[in-house]
């Protein structure tokens, strides 16, 4: 970005251009930080809650920082809608200006109030910035008073696959205007809910409340491969505060945005050729297009990775290519180092061979010499900075899991290779750290990468034994991240030492409706056009020969059933239930979902108030009846509810579902967690 003078901000097309070229905002929420820490951190890009002063603007142009903020607050928007009033032009001191936001978590209510503000603005704005918005509903309308949409999903420690995230992120878009362009949130920290029920498990506890490096890494591959124009890292903390935990989220991001401008020619102005398929069925790449290049984007997106990546790495990882001109050469990006790869050209496009494949990869395919060169040279620059960061996450890393390894052992929760792998990081970090020393920064970036994928084969060991009997890891809520396996361990102390209380919740039997009536039980059905809902107790949903409650949402013909539903079509509510603060609650029942729910990526979701929805069940296919088992701690006395939503077309059976406290529950003491012959009381309660 230069600074001073002027920069013309606009959208052709999908693409943000920034005097002309293709301009891809890497942004980050603003919490006070100093700005030039920011800039130095590889953010080009400023998102505020507010309108900033003319001070802060011109500090944010000097820090070569964009900004994006609400825009000045329009005068009576109350009013019905006629032809809005004259409106004062918004002079130069704006210029610092990207986009302007017209607000987040929008719905139909506040639909007149923004398509009003949206006309002002574009009558006093005569540079013609960007307007973008969050809209939770409705995105066809927001995306016609908006140049852009910010979609905000955080999968990270839910229940939602990340190939399930990337998949909503490619079908937003089809609700809204046709080449809406979409930013997307990253998420940078666990979900509230689980931080609060941590809290309340394992009082005295020190785990660190952020998500792990590789999850942010695929988070952002994912965006970028779903065809985002945008990312907005999400921050609750300044990165400038000085705590462990910080820092090493700072390091990750500024890692992260490095690599980003390797891919910025594609992120800004590419377009998605298709996802091509590798020889393991947990690794696809995204082929992107801009100008006379291509980029493929490898990816890992194996199971249970938005809660413990596993070792994600593989050897000799082939891609079979379409389309690409006989002259085109293939190289592999390393910060430090364009390394050339083998190609052969086969049945169906060129074949392309990855040595070693690990989490992530960009590979370049490119003809044109100028374009080879210019990529060669971004990814030399990065090279020092980038090895050095990589090699500081791994050994923070390092200690991280180090701490950890002798408490886990003792609960049988690691197996005999355990030792090896930290002996392999430990080795790769030495010759890492060699290698950065001697200037070899690609190899030094390389060997970063090899130790990071020794620490997750720990990681991910110890996470699969200790949720080996759950039948998903929302079902307690500190296993889903691995610095909470301790409390995990503790959870499952109390909940051995425990028995059954009475049941809490009034007829969850779906037996009778008089019964459900009176309990207080509501559903509300809110199908689109051409679906038909019905809520209803039924036989056929019955699990041991009674009624069972049938949630049912279908297209009224095959030939006009939407491809992707906005909002869920069925939500049903338990009665509020009396809870105490402190008491631990088992929440089970049972579901059969007798074929795969469509339209949507959220299926059926089981979720109760205390731990909300990023601690649900997810739901979309099962096998004969299945159990749905959920524990949560009451962080205060009050009520609680249970919900069920139906977010997809298709049919759903509910039975004997209840909500009990575990009585004479010890004050928790002193040690690690369970032994290993406890972990069995984690089974569903009868």
């Amino acid at each position: 970005l230069p600074v001073g003078g002027s920069r013309r901000v606009q959208m052709n097309g999908s693409v943000l251009l920034v005097d002309g070229q293709p301009f891809f905002p890497r942004a980050i929420e603003y919490r006070g930080e100093p700005l030039d820490l920011l800039r130095r951190l590889g953010f080009n890009t400023i998102w505020l809650d507010r309108l900033p002063d003319d001070q802060f603007l011109a500090q944010a142009r000097q820090a070569d920082l964009w900004v994006v903020c609400p825009p000045p607050t329009p005068a009576r928007l109350d009013l019905p809608e006629e032809p809005s009033p004259a409106v004062v032009p918004l002079g130069p001191q704006y210029e610092g200006v990207l986009c302007w936001d017209l607000g987040h978590d929008l719905d139909e209510g506040q639909l007149p109030a923004v398509r009003r503000w949206a006309q002002q603005l574009r009558m006093a704005d005569r540079a013609g910035r960007p307007l973008i918005c969050h809209a939770r509903t409705n995105l066809l309308a927001y995306s016609r008073a908006a140049d852009a949409l910010l979609l905000d999903r955080r999968p990270l420690g839910s229940s939602l696959e990340l190939s399930q995230y990337s998949a909503w992120i490619r079908q937003q878009p089809r609700l809204a205007r046709p080449g809406t362009p979409v930013w997307t949130t990253v998420q940078t920290q666990l979900p509230a809910e689980a931080v609060e029920q941590y809290r309340l498990i394992e009082p005295q506890g020190a785990a660190s409340t952020g998500v792990q490096p590789e999850q942010l890494r695929l988070l952002v591959y994912q965006a970028v491969a779903a065809g985002s124009r945008g990312l907005l890292v999400l921050s609750a903390g300044p990165l400038s505060a000085d705590d462990p935990d910080t820092r090493f989220r700072a390091a990750a991001l500024e890692l992260l945005n490095l690599e980003m401008q390797l891919v910025e020619p594609w992120a800004a102005a590419g377009t998605l050729v298709a996802f091509v398929e590798s020889g393991d069925p947990q690794v696809s790449g995204a082929l992107l297009r801009a100008e006379r290049a291509r980029l493929l984007m490898p990816m890992w997106s194996a199971p249970g990775a938005q809660f413990v990546p596993g070792q994600s790495a593989a050897n000799n990882l082939q891609f079979t290519v379409p389309g690409l001109p006989e002259s085109t050469l293939a190289y592999q990006l390393v910060p430090g180092h364009a390394q050339g790869l083998k190609f052969k050209r086969v049945t169906g496009g060129t074949r392309i061979t990855l040595d070693e494949f690990g989490l992530t990869d960009l590979v370049l395919l490119a003809h044109d010499p100028m374009i080879v060169g210019a990529i060669m040279q971004r990814t030399a620059a990065i090279g020092r900075r980038a090895a050095q960061l990589h090699l500081e996450i791994a050994a923070t890393k390092y200690q991280r899991v180090a701490q950890l390894v002798p408490a886990l052992a003792g609960r049988g929760l690691l197996p005999a290779e355990a030792n090896s792998w930290l002996l392999n990081a430990q080795n790769s970090l030495r010759r890492g750290e060699q290698y950065r020393a001697a200037r070899n920064y690609a190899e030094a970036y390389i060997e970063a990468a090899r130790a990071l994928r020794a620490l997750r084969l720990v990681e991910r060991a110890a996470w699969e034994r200790a949720t080996a009997e759950l039948p998903a890891p929302t079902t307690s809520p500190v296993a889903v991240a691995w610095q909470m396996l301790p409390a995990h361990s503790r959870l499952t102390d109390w909940i051995s030492a425990s028995r059954s209380g009475s049941n809490l919740l009034p007829a969850g039997e779906f037996d009778r409706l008089d019964a459900l009536i009176g309990a207080g039980w509501c559903n509300w059905q809110r199908a689109p056009a051409g679906v038909a809902t019905k809520v209803e107790l039924s036989a056929a949903a019955g699990r041991g020969g009674g009624l069972g409650l049938l949630l049912s949402a279908r297209a009224e013909s095959p030939e006009t059933a939407p491809a992707v539903l906005e909002s869920p079509p069925i939500v049903v509510s338990s009665p509020p239930i009396n809870v105490q603060a402190g008491q631990l609650l088992c929440i089970h029942g049972w579901v059969k979902i007798p074929a795969e729910l469509t339209a949507g990526v959220d299926g059926l979701t089981v979720f109760d108030s205390l731990g909300g929805e990023p601690l649900a069940a997810h739901l979309h296919h099962t096998a004969g009846w299945q159990r749905v088992l959920l524990y949560r701690v009451a962080a205060r006395s009050g009520a609680m509810q249970v919900h069920f939503v139906l977010s997809g077309l298709g049919e759903v059976h509910l039975d004997d579902f209840a909500v009990t406290a575990l009585l004479a529950s010890p004050a928790p003491g002193p040690g690690f967690g369970p032994s290993a012959d406890r972990r069995a009381a984690l089974l569903p309660l009868r």
